[in-house]
């Protein structure tokens, strides 16, 4: 699967550009030196927008700020550093998914 949101004959829908769970579910791996905790499964929701936080959280590097308002330099993502240590901890519990629609 990719985010291109490909149905492929799941739900009568052929083509792209739908919401069906299926086709935003993504796995995700991560691995980073230094990291003790291979193997560990987390149903916590991840979305693209989390991997450059965590990228750099887990190089050492100063996360970018969350966008508020007027920052010039900020993410829309958080680092999802913390559920390598504790896959169970309380995380997020919805994101946000844009699809354009083209037309009739």
């Amino acid at each position: 699967r990719s985010s291109d949101l490909w149905q492929l004959g799941e739900h009568g829908e052929w083509g792209k550009y739908t919401n069906w769970e299926m086709g935003t579910r993504v796995p995700l791996f991560f691995r980073a030196p230094g990291m003790n905790t291979a193997g560990q499964r987390t149903s916590a929701l991840v979305e693209y927008v989390d991997i450059f936080p965590s990228l750099a959280d887990a190089a050492g590097l100063p996360v970018p700020v969350q966008c508020r308002s007027n920052e010039t330099t900020c993410t829309e993502g958080i680092s999802f550093l913390p559920l390598t240590v504790e896959p169970s901890r309380k995380w997020k519990t919805a994101g946000k998914l844009d699809a354009l629609e083209l037309g009739p």
